[in-house]
């Protein structure tokens, strides 16, 4: 992605989730997790001239009111409904550290052409592709629409965390159920297989629904 990008998309999806300024520091480090490397792209320049020169219509830079040395960034005309930018609304370093490894899956993988990717919630979370004219598992969740983040939504982590609350949010899938702020949730046998697999041979993957049912038995 695209740092300018980057910087302004995560903005947006922060301030619009929390109404807070994104710490300069955070965005470091949203990048650097990212593999972007954040001294070429600067070129020498520190981030606050960086966003000035090239983001100023978009971005407006914030300061701490109690901590000169802190600096935070929102959307143009926006301001911060925490003036003092605490450090302690900095955004994780990992922000899907919390999320369910087959929710995860969910919304990264890529779905293959005339398939339906459904959420299931029950007996636990994980989820399946469908294929056209199959029938759609019982309780599950079409994940489609404004709700699926394009790929590169998906590589950034704040945007694609918004995209997981929103869709549990409108489905009103417990969020304690969606994070899992304790440990991995217990997995099926089907979310343990589709974690090991890898986006090709995910491709490959033809189940029959009888077969999927059984297996989030397991």
């Amino acid at each position: 992605m695209d740092f300018r990008n980057f910087i302004l998309e995560s903005t947006h999806a922060h301030y619009g989730k929390t109404g807070q300024a994104l710490l300069l520091a955070a965005i470091g480090h949203l990048a650097s997790a990212q593999g972007i490397k954040i001294r070429d792209e600067l070129n020498g320049v520190k981030l606050t001239k960086f966003i000035t020169d090239h983001l100023s219509d978009e971005l407006d830079i914030v300061q701490s009111n109690t901590d000169r040395l802190v600096f935070g960034v929102v959307p143009k005309g926006q301001s911060p409904a925490d003036p003092a930018l605490s450090t302690t609304m900095r955004p994780p370093e990992f922000p899907l550290s919390d999320v369910n490894r087959a929710l995860q899956a969910a919304f990264l993988r890529p779905i293959k052409h005339e398939r339906t990717r459904y959420v299931l919630t029950q007996p636990t979370l994980s989820y399946v592709d469908v294929a056209a004219g199959q029938t759609p598992p019982l309780g599950g969740i079409a994940l489609e629409g404004t709700f699926l983040p394009t790929p590169e939504q998906a590589a950034n982590p704040v945007i694609l965390r918004s995209f997981i609350e929103r869709f549990a949010n409108a489905y009103q899938i417990e969020i304690g159920y969606v994070r899992n702020p304790r440990g991995p949730l217990v997995d099926s046998l089907l979310s343990k297989i589709v974690e090991c697999l890898t986006d090709d041979e995910l491709a490959r993957v033809s189940i029959p629904l009888d077969i999927v049912a059984k297996l989030m038995r397991k």
